[in-house]
């Protein structure tokens, strides 16, 4: 008998939880949903909650929500890049496309991470670090090409740890039997 307690315990806190995490991506959709990018004062909202998106969302993609969430998270990231790229501030414009970049890292390499949205990061990625060297070359100062350099590198070096995946082909380096 106190065994099935407990089992029944564990499959609650398992339902507690999966719960939690649904709801908390649904109530940062939400509030998304709500925000008004095309105006200055929602530049500090589109902050704040960049920042607040519930790490769930970076984990193994489940749901639906969680997929759009993932694709809303994106486009916050691309509008304030835009904005402070428009305002002049290109060190804050890169650090969001930096951000963006690391957080699709994040998810191409969750554990048990679904084969097709790994394929969608790793192109994200690719399109990703394309836009980063672009900025790096539209800039004036020397110290911007030293960073493209260092782009190249570390790019190459992440593609290399996860295995050499090829967007169509899987795994490019196949182990010999």
């Amino acid at each position: 008998m106190a065994d099935l307690e407990s089992d029944d315990f564990e499959n609650c806190d398992l339902e507690n939880t999966d719960l939690e995490k649904n709801h908390s991506i649904d109530g940062w959709l939400e509030k998304v949903s709500k925000l008004d990018l095309n105006s200055i004062n929602g530049i500090h909202p589109a902050i704040q909650l960049l920042n607040d998106a519930p790490q769930v969302m970076f984990g193994p993609v489940i749901t639906d929500s969680q997929n759009e969430a993932i694709a809303y998270w994106v486009e916050l990231c691309q509008r304030l890049e835009h904005f402070y790229q428009q305002s002049g501030d290109s060190n804050l414009a890169f650090r969001y496309k930096q951000f963006c970049y690391s957080k699709i890292q994040t998810l191409a390499i969750a554990p048990e991470q679904d084969e097709a949205v790994k394929r969608w990061c790793i192109k994200k990625l690719e399109l990703q670090i394309i836009s980063m060297l672009e900025f790096c070359q539209q800039q004036a100062k020397s110290s911007w090409q030293e960073e493209s350099q260092h782009l190249i590198n570390d790019h190459v070096h992440f593609m290399q740890s996860i295995n050499h995946q090829n967007l169509s082909l899987g795994s490019v380096i196949r182990a010999s039997h």
